[in-house]
């Protein structure tokens, strides 16, 4: 992928992870995993230059949380999940280092949120959620029979 068009895809998606779209939002957070998997570096615009890297960092955990209901956006939080590991896999690279220690204070900064987003149930989709009355419980039945012989 050329350089150029990398470098303006990646805060471009990071910024649409946030997307109030779910499915929008999914297929970004999908997208970057992909593209973090497939390259060995952390992609250049969360370190070059290092004030626009820290603040995308920032940005990518403030999403992480939905500021409506407070609960996990969690394409957001597997973009924050698989950065953290990158980071954690080129530990001596300083703009890893930048990136990772950027990541953990803003979620340090909103921890406890952390934690009751991540307990909360999670969101469904608007195209299940229409099938679903509110305050109603999915049930599922499941009937396993096992023939021995």
């Amino acid at each position: 992928m050329h350089l150029a068009r990398y470098s303006e895809l990646v805060p471009a998606l990071l910024a649409n992870v946030a997307a109030e779209d779910p499915e929008a939002a999914q297929n970004s957070g999908q997208l970057l995993c992909a593209l973090l998997a497939a390259t060995q570096a952390l992609p250049p615009c969360l370190h070059e230059p290092p004030a626009e890297g820290k603040q995308l960092c920032k940005q990518l955990v403030a999403s992480c949380l939905n500021a409506s209901d407070n609960t996990a956006n969690m394409p957001a939080l597997e973009v924050t999940l698989q950065l953290l590991e990158r980071c954690r896999e080129g530990a001596e690279a300083a703009e890893c280092a930048t990136c990772r220690s950027t990541l953990l204070d803003a979620v340090a900064a909103h921890i406890d949120n952390f934690f009751v987003a991540l307990v909360a149930a999670p969101k469904l989709p608007a195209r299940i959620s229409r099938f679903v009355s509110v305050g109603s419980k999915v049930r599922v039945r499941v009937r396993v029979r096992v023939r021995v012989s």
